[in-house]
């Protein structure tokens, strides 16, 4: 069998899988004591699988509290890996001089920040967007991937495949879209092509 990903890869050091399990993943890598938020129990499982040591679920609207509190002496977070659409909620769990890099608006909306909340604690926010770093800093490119390789070399890293559900043939296509669009999936939605399939393409 081979595999199709349905997603491909949108972000840099922080290389986005839709759901943000390869940052806890890197994050640990590198000795980070990670926090991640999540918006169901399963995600918030598959999450602790993927390295975090605690998971907070942001249905809760008390989350930013509940992740400061997390920190030593509740100072908040130094770096916020968002790829949801929740930066202006997540300046309140930021520690002073913290970062928030903004990968993108899986919550389908592009938020308005408070500029006072990012004054006020020297936040300094990042945009990430992957795809123009082959544009204008191809070197960049290579060193990250080369980076990931290493990680996986090691042993400090793995696939984010989305394994709760199979999806085989490309009549499997409209399924796993709508699987994508429900919010009900985590990792990369892999269509597993079967040999007889490949054949016709």
């Amino acid at each position: 069998m081979s595999a199709w990903p349905l997603s491909r890869v949108r972000s840099l050091e922080e290389v986005d899988n839709r759901k943000s399990l390869i940052p806890p993943s890197v994050a640990k890598a590198f000795g980070a004591t990670v926090i991640a938020t999540a918006g169901s129990e399963r995600k918030l499982e598959v999450a602790k699988s993927f390295g975090a040591d605690h998971v907070v679920d942001y249905r809760d609207g008390k989350w930013p509290e509940l992740v400061k509190k997390l920190t030593p002496k509740s100072r908040g977070v130094d770096i916020v890996y968002d790829p949801v659409g929740m930066v202006d909620k997540s300046t309140k769990c930021t520690a002073w001089n913290g970062r928030i890099l903004i990968v993108g608006f899986a919550a389908g909306q592009i938020e308005k920040v408070a500029m006072n909340k990012v004054l006020l604690k020297n936040i300094s926010l990042v945009g990430i967007h992957w795809g123009q770093y082959a544009v204008f800093e191809k070197e960049t490119v290579v060193a990250v991937w080369e980076g990931i390789n290493k990680l996986v070399v090691e042993g400090k890293f793995r696939g984010t495949e989305f394994t709760d559900r199979a999806f085989v043939g490309l009549e499997a296509v409209p399924e796993a879209l709508k699987a994508l669009g429900s919010r009900g999936t985590w990792g990369k939605v892999v269509i597993k092509l079967p040999q007889e399939s490949r054949n016709k393409l």
